[in-house]
């Protein structure tokens, strides 16, 4: 919608705005502002099943994936490949202190 001239602003997660922008090889056309009152560069991300034991068969997998593999590089790379090459290097400290 921004890229037709439908709209002129779009609020959202840079991240979201830079890979499509690089899809459409429209990247060097965006401009980020940030929101003044965020504390955080990222979010960390939460998920949430039925507290059953399948709920909790899930978690303790999904718990058990990230434990195993998220320092492991094809891990890691697969979230900065949304990012810019701005973003890349914030998000790997946080990776490396959470």
């Amino acid at each position: 919608m921004l890229f037709a001239g439908r709209v002129d602003y779009l609020m959202g997660y840079p991240i979201e705005a830079q890979y499509v922008a690089e899809k459409l090889g429209k990247r060097d056309e965006l401009l980020f502002y940030p929101v003044a009152e965020t504390e955080k560069k990222f979010t960390i991300g939460h998920v949430g099943c039925p507290d059953t034991e399948w709920g909790r068969q899930v978690i303790d997998n999904i718990n058990r994936i990230l434990r195993d593999y998220r320092e492991d590089p094809a891990f890691v790379s697969f979230y900065e490949n949304w990012l810019g090459d701005d973003t890349k290097q914030r998000y790997r400290e946080l990776v490396k202190a959470f």
